[in-house]
């Protein structure tokens, strides 16, 4: 009886051997093949249209960590050629570790402002009208020289890093940026908070603040701020984690007082600097004592130096308007004291005495001949 078709395409097919299958294969063919797939980029992905969608863009997601971080809300025009190499962990590390933490956190607020700003995703490159207009717009709003220039750099930062031309460059820019510090180009109105000026402000707690917790920290932080060269900032918290002076910070001795600065504004990634004086002997007032009272008072022993009796810190607010009020108090403007004349009239004092500018320079750990313009003799009025 004959084999149907169907039974016939079901029979199982003869075993190949591997010299058969290598028989029929092309290797010139295959070389070919091989070769075109070894040309193909690997170390990017495939363009896409930026213009399609908001959601983030193949290249965007292959970025490294710091550029995600930096780049929420932005978007990367794949046309533009932006970098997007391929690295290794190590490599990737090393990036992360190229900017100091407040550096991070500054520029990640400057292109979140910008975002905001625009109310929308934002494509890189920026264009040099919306880098101006956004200049101007932050110019408007008040905001200093250095301010705006420092969000600039944020701008120009995240150019770099994702292999886009710096934009600070263009000319328009360039232009914007010098017309902000013209404009805004003035003296500094602040005064120095001589050490005349601090005995009156301390006389006049009483009377512009009823509470004796109060009372007490004001005087002892006065009093720190001026002898301690102190920034306003490294005593009072201007944010909830913002870095001031600890508790465990301050030694308090028969000799005097110490205190370690562990993060202070041109020490990023620096060792710790203390900062010692000695009591004011035969005088009113004395930033040992004060010191002393205000913690045998609070009788706290953690946290912030300066803080409130529920351990919350003391803000630069609530040290900015007690100092409004003492020095309009003493019929003084209070807009030409600020919670800086410590620090200024620190520098003003010092000179007075004949102090020699290295050693201002060292007291109040400035970096550079800076401190130079917070010598005031002039307005050494008392």
């Amino acid at each position: 009886m004959p084999k149907s078709k169907s039974t016939r395409r079901s029979a199982a097919p003869k075993p190949t051997t591997t010299e058969q299958l290598t028989a029929n294969i092309d290797y010139e063919k295959l070389a070919e093949a091989v070769a075109k797939q070894m040309k193909k980029p690997t170390d990017a992905p495939p363009a896409t249209n930026s213009s399609e969608g908001d959601g983030p863009s193949a290249m965007e997601e292959a970025v490294t960590p710091l550029i995600s971080d930096l780049l929420q809300g932005f978007s990367i025009d794949p046309q533009q050629g932006a970098a997007n190499p391929t690295l290794t962990p190590t490599a990737v590390s090393l990036i992360e570790s190229s900017l100091a933490p407040a550096t991070r956190k500054a520029y990640r607020r400057s292109l979140q402002l910008l975002a905001s700003w625009s109310g929308k995703r934002v494509p890189l490159p920026l264009n040099v009208g919306t880098i101006c207009n956004f200049l101007s717009h932050l110019f408007d709003k008040g905001l200093a020289p250095g301010t705006i220039s420092s969000h600039m750099s944020a701008i120009s930062f995240v150019h770099k890093l994702v292999g886009l031309p710096d934009p600070s460059g263009f000319f328009l820019v360039q232009k914007i940026i010098r017309g902000i510090h013209s404009r805004a180009a003035k003296v500094d109105s602040r005064l120095p908070i001589t050490k005349g000026i601090l005995i009156r402000l301390l006389d006049a707690l009483q009377f512009i603040e009823p509470l004796l917790p109060h009372r007490l920290l004001l005087e002892a932080l006065f009093l720190t701020a001026f002898q301690g060269f102190f920034r306003l900032g490294e005593l009072a918290s201007k944010a909830k984690d913002s870095n001031v002076v600890q508790r465990n910070d301050l030694t308090l001795n028969e000799t005097g007082a110490l205190i370690i600065i562990r993060h202070h504004k041109t020490g990023v990634g620096k060792p710790p600097v203390s900062v010692s004086f000695a009591p004011w002997v035969r005088e009113k007032y004395c930033p040992v004592a004060a010191l002393t009272n205000y913690l045998a008072h609070c009788q706290q022993s953690t946290g912030p130096l300066f803080q409130h009796l529920d351990g919350k810190a003391v803000t630069q607010q609530f040290v900015s308007c007690r100092l409004r009020a003492a020095v309009s108090f003493i019929g003084l403007n209070p807009s030409h004291y600020k919670g800086h004349s410590f620090r200024i009239g620190a520098a003003t004092h010092a000179a007075s005495l004949g102090m020699s500018d290295s050693l201002i320079q060292q007291f109040g750990r400035w970096k550079s001949s800076v401190f130079k313009k917070y010598i005031r003799i002039s307005s050494f009025s008392s």
